[in-house]
């Protein structure tokens, strides 16, 4: 777990459950949560975070240009974790805050915004990983030119472009030429 994990490690030293004690000896509390995700992919370990801060750092962090990542999240959590906002005791407007609390929750608009910024992470990710390729890509071409390898473009192919565009040009004066002097020359003699 990250640095915070240390206080949910004393409370599962402490608790009355033999699992959670045990889960508190095996706990290893880390500096942070990309290198606790880094060892979940190369030494194949778990790590234990907040659900949805997970969620958006593997997509930030974790994800390729196809938009997939190799880590998984549990479907239930191991704590809840509950959150509360500060207000003045007995404040009137406690009842309303409540109220409107409850609808966005049961309205599902609190899970709809946390995947609305979850994809717009990982499109993000998605782009700055295709942005890489290209700049590889790049590279690599511009490696390629290096080796005076250079492909023909339409700049190279201009001189040559043009050259045919006059000869089309003139030609077609010399034809138009030809057909006035034979019409022309043919009543003449007739």
């Amino acid at each position: 777990m990250p640095p915070y994990g240390e206080e949910f490690r004393r409370f599962f030293k402490v608790s009355e459950s033999n699992i959670f004690r045990k889960l508190a000896d095996i706990l290893l509390v880390g500096p942070s949560i990309i290198e606790g995700l880094v060892g979940a992919m190369e030494k194949r370990q778990s790590h234990m975070g907040g659900r949805r801060y997970l969620k958006q750092k593997i997509a930030e962090s974790f994800t390729d240009a196809n938009g997939e990542s190799e880590l998984y999240i549990g479907r239930e959590s191991l704590f809840p974790g509950p959150s509360g906002w500060p207000i003045p005791h007995d404040a009137p407007y406690k009842h309303v805050l409540d109220r409107l609390f409850m609808a966005v929750i049961e309205a599902g608009l609190y899970e709809k915004w946390v995947e609305k910024m979850i994809d717009a992470t990982r499109r993000e990710s998605k782009e700055k990983q295709l942005q890489k390729q290209e700049q590889e890509t790049d590279k690599t071409a511009l490696i390629a030119t290096n080796n005076n390898e250079k492909s023909l473009t339409i700049v190279h192919l201009q001189g040559p472009l043009i050259l045919l565009l006059l000869g089309l040009i003139f030609s077609t004066f010399i034809f138009t030429l030809e057909v006035i002097a034979v019409a022309w020359c043919l009543p003449a003699q007739g």
